[in-house]
């Protein structure tokens, strides 16, 4: 009958909203994209799990089985549901590397804010499209997917947004090696999350200018770029310490300074372990070996560098 399915119709909705607020306090969201993410909390009938630390909230997103109630969700036609839930995974599938699953999910959201013309909800999947694609190395694709992003956001007005898209066109030229054009980009993306008052952002905006810094190889200004998005990080309590230390690394072995190099490389590992992040656990160690043969530390440089191939 038809109560019946209304009855049904909300008893999803309850239980698919529930999966959405979970994601969103697990992942710990900044502000503002939490904000546009959850919806009113007053049909929730008992509030997520506290999982904040990085392996307990992985181990609990893998057996929450989102990718199913993202499918449920734009199948039952809640596409107000279905694109943020991907949105709100973002974290979790940039550190299980489900690259094939992230891309499909995401698509599946892209799809259901589309359908209902909310332009935002398309904006913000159309950016973590690009971070996928970044992540599979296909940096044109991330490249068109940010800059499709950066023009909806400027046409809402949506100064945050638009500072999220031009991160990442800047992480995308800095990965095809266009150092100038990536430091454009960052800039201005730097500045915006400064106006918004995103300081975590702007760490982020930091770290990437560094690495930009690095490649035109004014090691001097990498270090003040890392070393002011280290001091925020610090202030903030942030997890993503990792990439600081290892363009450190990177910053002083250039400049022949071994001993800080080699301190920086060691720090990088240790958060890239707690992390559980392979990729940054392997560049570290890459980084560190690098630091050890070049200062004569010949036996240690050939084990580092012998588990970073593994």
């Amino acid at each position: 009958c038809e109560e019946s399915t209304q009855d049904y119709t909300a008893a999803e909705r309850r239980i698919i909203g529930w999966y959405l607020h979970a994601l969103a306090d697990a992942a710990t969201l900044p502000s503002p994209l939490r904000r546009e993410l959850l919806l009113p909390t007053t049909h929730l009938t008992y509030w997520p799990p506290d999982v904040n630390e990085p392996n307990q909230s992985l181990t609990w997103w893998l057996a929450l089985n989102v990718r199913t109630a993202i499918r449920r969700a734009a199948n039952s036609g809640h596409h107000d549901l279905a694109w943020r839930l991907p949105a709100a995974s973002f974290i979790f599938f940039y550190f299980v590397k489900y690259r094939d699953d992230w891309i499909t999910e995401l698509e599946i959201g892209l799809a259901s804010a589309r359908r209902i013309h909310e332009r935002f909800g398309e904006a913000a999947i159309l950016t973590d499209l690009g971070w996928a694609y970044h992540d599979l190395r296909r940096f044109d694709e991330s490249i068109d997917h940010s800059a499709h992003a950066l023009r909806i956001f400027q046409e809402i007005g949506q100064q945050w947004g638009q500072g999220a898209a031009l991160h990442l066109l800047g992480a995308a030229h800095q990965e095809l090696r266009s150092f100038e054009k990536a430091l454009g980009y960052l800039q201005q993306a730097r500045s915006l999350f400064r106006k918004a008052g995103d300081l975590p952002y702007e760490s982020f905006a930091l770290i990437q200018l560094g690495l930009s810094a690095n490649g035109l190889r004014q090691f001097t200004e990498a270090i003040d770029y890392f070393q002011t998005a280290l001091t925020m990080m610090d202030a903030l309590g942030h997890r993503l310490h990792g990439w600081v230390h290892h363009g450190l690394s990177y910053a002083y072995r250039s400049l022949e300074q071994f001993p800080q190099a080699i301190t920086h490389a060691e720090h990088a590992l240790v958060l890239f372990d707690k992390t559980a992040d392979l990729w940054g656990q392997g560049q570290a160690l890459y980084s560190l070996g690098r630091a050890q043969h070049l200062s004569g530390q010949h036996d240690a440089a050939h084990q580092s560098l012998t588990k970073a191939h593994k």
